[in-house]
């Protein structure tokens, strides 16, 4: 090949001439001219790897790995063995659109914020190039990324949504990209600068809440730059409740397992608190409690009834009080028998958004053990749908999503150290793609070891769709088409049911074992699409939104499971 290019590049005409010449004088001249030729060759293959050398590998894309799934804002950190060159960065979409943005050089790597939430959802090829040469795409190798903004990459975060004048309220920012300028204003009046903590990797600052604050909610606006000089904001709301007590746990709408619960709140130290049970429309009192010096009251065991329970905190004991906060009435839900299924995404080093740290995966396993939850593996969960087998008192299931790398790095052996046995749900098109999702050697490993259960997550349905209605998910969706309608019933049933059996097909084939459940990309499932799930071999479905399924199941069909992310407490959510 390279040979062909030095060829191209050599004017043919003398070179012919000189070879007619040749074929007629002493066959030393011939062996000369061919070695001459062999020198000439080599010479230009050098040059040529030089050439390259300067081009290709000068400029190189280190973030975000080519095939990584992104979301929000995302930094793209470039290195460049050359200096004072002015690098710019080129989109690509997939109907051949592009867009340019500058690289600015900070810290030894020539950086930029790519805001993909300007992006529509689905695959982008990025490089880099030298803007002043106008070179083309050999300035950097290509790199893809997928776009899925279903998930937010800048997260703000109040240590606690309800407070009392007089105390201090922590706020701090999660982002996955570079930002500076970082402050935070309350309610648009002030205004305080927040700070980088290089331990937690996250933007903090503490806010007084002051006692002249009026009771209600209150809204925290961050506002950043990133590296370009664009503003980057997010906000969220607490709310000052002085006058009355409020419910800090359990927290509303949880379901119960435990047939008993302690309520806990914040009140006005020192004050009383009258605490009450909704019963068929009737309120009864339970008991009277008093806030400590830091505001905190704690009841004693309330025991709970099968079904819903309804409890009201009050400042004085007048039975018709009207509550006049959301946060003074709770709302759980008491099952005697009920199957818990956890879903969990990705085990990374500090975790992120919806990811957990290693020691916190160990700590929620080691916390389920210690109060009773019973692990419940797939065969016998299998068994249970079927009527073959009774599940275990307070019984608990593991699930991952996706196929990321940490469940395999982190997860699976911590499971297999704690005799622990899940499901996990494979993105099957991202399966060995990038160095962020698990190989399927890494599959057949786990799966031998029965750790982990290989299932499907679809083949390639991991997306939402945009239209004028708003967002849905692709998997339950008839997608918009390119010449402006929109998919018929018969080319959803079409597309929905091959991605199922292809991915179906693939599993099997690389695991060699039967799958038999799909986990709904983003939780979002209804009949119509368990039936075409059914017609493709599957026994059943998982979805999400939380909560606990009622034993014994009937069937194993939209199975709702509890999503457990970064600063989720399992205390907090499971009794």
């Amino acid at each position: 090949m390279n040979a062909f290019l030095v060829i191209i590049k050599l004017d043919f005409i003398p070179f012919k001439k000189y070879i007619f010449h040749m074929l007629f004088n002493k066959a030393k001249k011939i062996v000369v001219f061919f070695t001459t030729m062999i020198f000439i060759v080599i010479c230009f293959n050098a040059s040529i790897f030089q050439v390259s050398a300067n081009t290709i590998s000068c400029i190189d894309i280190q973030e975000p790995q080519s095939g990584v799934v992104v979301s929000g804002f995302i930094p793209v950190l470039t290195n460049c063995s050359k200096k004072n060159v002015s690098l710019v960065l080129r989109v690509i979409e997939t109907s051949g659109n592009a867009y340019n943005h500058k690289l600015y050089f900070d810290d030894g790597a020539y950086r930029v914020n790519l805001d993909t939430r300007t992006l529509d959802n689905g695959t982008y090829f990025l490089y880099v190039i030298d803007s002043k040469k106008q070179k083309s795409a050999v300035d950097s190798p290509i790199i893809s990324i997928v776009v899925d903004n279903t998930q937010t990459s800048l997260q703000a975060i109040v240590s606690s949504k309800l407070v009392r004048s007089g105390t201090t309220l922590d706020i701090s920012l999660r982002s996955v990209g570079t930002l500076q300028n970082v402050q935070a204003s309350i309610d648009e009046s002030t205004t305080i600068n927040m700070y980088f903590d290089e331990k937690d990797l996250i933007w903090t600052t503490k806010y007084f809440v002051p006692y002249t604050m009026t009771e209600g909610t209150h809204i925290v606006k961050i506002n950043s730059k990133d590296q370009r000089g664009n503003t980057i904001q997010c906000d969220t709301v607490f709310m000052v409740c002085n006058s009355e007590p409020f419910f800090t746990s359990p927290t509303n709408d949880m379901f119960v397992l435990s047939e008993e619960i302690v309520l806990k709140g914040i009140f006005a130290p020192g004050n009383e608190v009258y605490l009450y049970q909704e019963k068929q429309n009737n309120r009864h009192f339970i008991s009277k409690v008093k806030a400590d010096i830091s505001g905190v009251w704690i009841s004693e065991p309330v025991i709970l009834e099968n079904g819903v329970n309804r409890f009201l905190a009050f400042a004085n004991s007048d039975p018709e009080a009207i509550s006049v906060f959301s946060s003074q009435k709770t709302t759980l839900k008491h099952y005697k028998n009920g199957l818990v299924v956890l879903n969990y995404h990705d085990i990374c080093e500090n975790g992120n958004i919806f990811s957990r740290d290693p020691k916190q995966f160990e700590a929620d396993m080691i916390y389920l053990k210690e109060n009773g939850f019973s692990f419940v593996s797939p065969t016998l969960y299998f068994s249970h749908i079927n009527g073959k087998a009774d599940l275990p008192k307070k019984p608990v299931l593991i699930t991952f999503d996706d196929g990321l790398a940490g469940a395999y790095k982190f997860a699976y052996s911590i499971m297999k150290k704690l005799n622990i046995e899940g499901f996990f749900f494979l993105l099957v098109s991202r399966v060995g793609t990038t160095s962020n999702y698990v190989t399927w050697e890494q599959c057949r490993e786990m799966q031998s070891s029965r750790v982990f259960c290989m299932e499907s997550h679809t083949l390639n349905s991991h997306y939402f769709v945009d239209n004028r209605e708003g967002r849905h998910a692709a998997l339950i969706s008839r997608l918009p088409l390119p010449d402006g309608t929109v998919e018929t019933p018969e080319q959803y049933l079409k597309r929905v049911s091959e991605d199922l059996l292809i991915s179906k097909q693939i599993i099997e084939e690389e695991t060699q074992k039967k799958v038999n459940f799909l986990a709904i990309p983003f939780g979002y499932g209804n009949n119509d699409l368990n039936k075409i799930v059914r017609n493709q071999g599957y026994k059943g479905t998982f979805n999400s939104g939380g909560g606990v399924n009622v034993l014994p199941l009937k069937d194993g069909w939209s199975v709702k499971r509890i999503t457990i992310k970064k600063n989720d407490d399992l205390s907090e959510i499971l009794f």
